[in-house]
């Protein structure tokens, strides 16, 4: 056994053929033995090649003092031993590194193995399920029917099946409650007569998320098609929201003048239409509430995954508001806001009731993504119908262009009709006034209508130059004189005794007083007033056109500057460029123009132009 010849052996001692390290247990047993009893355990014995071999020994000390032995050796049983100890700690292995669960279940369907995947997956812990029935991890209205699946499997001649069909999936139920889609594989062994079943099963929770949410924006997209309405778009979409992504879904949107207005408030649950109500009542406000006002300023989306109860005031604006969120157990938020080509035209707020499944950062991406959609519906939409508006207008304005030019040539033709009829003799000097006036009354239109085809390009191209602020106001009132004087108004010119040059193009800032003049000439009863002024501010000079006409109503204010807006008064038919091109103007110069009114006390247009930069020499254009 040892390799050793008898002659080698015969004098030795035990101690000779044992590990140092075990010579104290030797001590120990041999008092043992000394008081009578046997021992049975196992040893390692030197060989005649320096090895140890495991060895079992049965030993006692006789009645003549004698220590007798019986060594057998158990290499080959240790070495199986090892082999099925590696084995097994291969597959514990295995099974606790697999994300999937593992179970497995004896005859009376207890659990009796439950790996790490299954305690990440069900929430139990090992300890907790294994001798569980199975029955904890199952929904309860699907006990009984999955019972009878197993029991069928059982006692059938299958070996291993997958679980559920093709078009369905098997549900599992967590530790707290949340039930989750699950796919399955079963299997079944038999180990000394029992009969083991074993499943293994995976969370597709986020596979059919991700199935939901692109069948969701595939839904979304057949929505955004079906309508240019985009106010019906945006309800649609909300109505959508809540079938697949929230419980409550807001829509607020940013019209045309900035202002925020609450369009849509839905609710999953029928029943809690109560609750849109009071989230309906939203005013556009600075009270607007902060989530909302936040996405809205920002441009960024926001996600709250736990609202906690100082969380209610971001997403309400009043008391009554917070306790009914309050009653429905608010779990999660998004807010996200509407973006197209750079401009802000809403938001869409997302509520969930759920306590097993929050909103998270893939949540966050799937109403980002309906949000674009969203957004580009509502910008074109927006679009439409704005060609649809400026094809009107357009219409309107070639009506009115029709009637301004017809009349001047109407003149031209009577006139000429006289000089044919009369003769160069008979040429008289009202007719020369009158084909002059109606043929710069022509040329003005056809001037405004390119400049506002240079428009559309940018801004209108300067010729600049150093130039008298007092000089150039005052020629632009010299020019309007007779007109002023023709129509029964008075025309003043009021400057500061200090005026800097500008820098300017001297042609069109003449433009400029002309059309806010000739409109302060058109609107202004005989026996008014116009004023025409100028004084410094800072690094500008101010100047006004101050009437005494009728004014402007507040709410045709901020249409003054439109093309081809124009207040609708009888007998004032214009084609509504000139104030426009007044804009743009002054813009390409670096400055502002804006008109203060009060309907009934005159109007005041202001405008304001730069100063030429300071040098030691001064030069001034001609006027």
């Amino acid at each position: 056994m040892l390799g050793f010849a008898r002659e080698e052996i015969i004098g030795k001692t035990i101690v000779d053929f044992i590990p140092p390290e075990e010579v104290g247990r030797l001590v120990q047993v041999r008092e043992e033995l000394l008081e009578g009893g046997t021992s049975f355990a196992e040893w390692r014995l030197r060989t005649k090649s320096g090895s140890y071999l495991p060895v079992e020994v049965s030993a006692k000390i006789l009645s003549d003092g004698r220590w007798q032995g019986f060594v057998r050796d158990i290499s080959e049983r240790k070495r199986l031993e090892n082999e099925l100890r590696l084995s097994e700690e291969k597959a514990t292995g295995i099974l606790s590194i697999s994300s999937d669960a593992v179970i497995s279940i004896d005859e009376e369907h207890r659990i009796s193995l439950f790996n790490e995947g299954a305690e990440k997956i069900f929430g139990y812990s090992a300890t907790e399920a294994v001798g569980a029935p199975l029955d904890i991890l199952i929904p309860e209205r699907l006990r009984t029917v999955h019972r009878a699946h197993l029991t069928q499997f059982a006692t059938g001649s299958q070996i291993a099946r997958r679980m559920g069909t093709r078009d369905t999936f098997i549900v599992g139920r967590r530790k707290n409650g949340a039930e989750f889609p699950a796919g399955a594989a079963i299997s079944k062994l038999e180990v000394a007569g029992t009969r083991i079943l074993t499943v293994v099963l995976r969370d597709i929770s986020l596979q059919k998320r991700n199935e939901e949410q692109q069948r969701f924006l595939a839904e979304v997209g057949s929505a955004l098609a079906t309508s240019l309405d985009y106010e019906k778009t945006l309800s649609r979409i909300a109505e959508l929201t809540v079938h697949s992504l929230s419980d409550f879904c807001i829509v607020d949107v940013v019209d045309e003048e900035g202002e925020v207005r609450r369009l849509r408030v839905v609710s999953r649950d029928p029943s809690r239409g109560g609750i849109c109500d009071l989230l309906q009542r939203v005013s556009p406000n600075h009270t607007f509430p902060r989530l909302i006002r936040s996405a809205l300023e920002s441009r960024q989306s926001f996600l709250i995954e736990h609202v906690s109860p100082s969380d209610l005031e971001a997403i309400a604006q009043t008391d009554e508001q917070i306790a009914a969120l309050r009653a429905i157990e608010l779990q999660s938020v998004m807010a996200i806001p509407l973006l197209a080509q750079g401009r802000l035209l809403g938001a869409i707020c997302l509520l969930s009731t759920s306590p097993y499944g929050g909103y998270g950062q893939d949540d966050l991406r799937v109403a980002d993504a309906l949000a674009q959609r969203a957004a580009l519906a509502v910008d074109n939409a927006r679009l439409y119908r704005a060609a649809q508006r400026a094809i009107q207008v357009r219409d309107e304005v070639l009506g009115v262009v029709a009637h301004d030019l017809r009349n001047p040539l109407s003149t031209i033709l009577v006139e000429a009709h006289l000089l044919r009829k009369r003769g160069i003799e008979g040429l008289s000097r009202e007719s020369g006034e009158a084909i002059e006036r109606v043929a710069t009354r022509m040329n003005r239109l056809i001037q405004d209508l390119l400049d506002v085809a240079r428009m559309e390009s940018g801004l209108p191209s300067l010729q600049s130059v150093r130039l008298s602020a007092a000089r150039l106001a005052s020629a632009a009132v010299d020019a309007q004189r007779s007109l002023a004087s023709a129509a029964s108004l008075d025309l003043r010119l009021e400057l500061s005794p200090s005026l800097d040059d500008l820098w300017a193009d001297r042609d069109r800032i003449l433009q400029v007083f002309d059309n806010l003049i000739g409109n302060a000439i058109k609107f202004t009863p005989p026996g008014g007033c116009i004023t025409v002024g100028a004084e410094l501010n800072n690094d500008d000079v101010l100047f006004f056109v101050r009437d005494t006409g009728p004014g402007i109503l507040r709410e045709e204010q901020p249409y003054l500057f439109d093309r081809f807006w124009q207040a609708r008064k009888e007998g004032r038919l214009g084609v509504g460029l000139g104030l426009p091109i007044v804009k743009a103007i002054v813009a390409a110069h670096g400055g502002r123009v804006w008109v203060e009114s009060t309907p009934g006390r005159g109007a005041t247009f202001f405008f304001s132009i730069p100063t030429a930069p300071r040098t030691e020499t001064t030069s001034y254009a001609e006027l």
